[in-house]
């Protein structure tokens, strides 16, 4: 298996235009710990927070969690949301991806939804 950056940086490929997450990601590297990769996604409305450690356990994990970039409108707290945790494999990449698309997805109005 590739190291958790390198494979990361794949997976993230795969989703982001042209397959260049340089262009799409905020990805930060940490040289004083080199076994832990962060990378940020941004949509309109949130920020998707992504790590993958080589420190928690035996083997390396993926985590992906979304948070609100703004607060509501009379709110003061902004909305923080862990998605997915689980081992670094393709499954967890897979799940990762999946809920990043449900947390975007918006509801339709029931007309729409009837139509032909």
């Amino acid at each position: 298996m590739k190291d958790i950056r390198s494979q990361l940086r794949d997976w993230l490929a795969e989703i982001c235009p042209k397959g260049k997450p340089e262009d799409y990601c905020q990805i930060m590297a940490n040289s004083a710990k080199p076994e832990v990769m962060k990378v940020r996604l941004f949509t309109h409305d949130y920020q998707y927070t992504i790590i993958a450690n080589e420190l928690e356990r035996e083997q390396p994990i993926l985590k992906c969690a979304a948070m609100r970039r703004k607060s509501l409108a009379g709110a003061s707290i902004i909305e923080y949301k862990t998605l997915v945790i689980g081992n670094f494999n393709r499954v967890t990449w897979e799940l990762v991806k999946a809920s990043i698309l449900r947390f975007e997805l918006v509801k339709i109005v029931a007309e729409a939804r009837e139509k032909r």
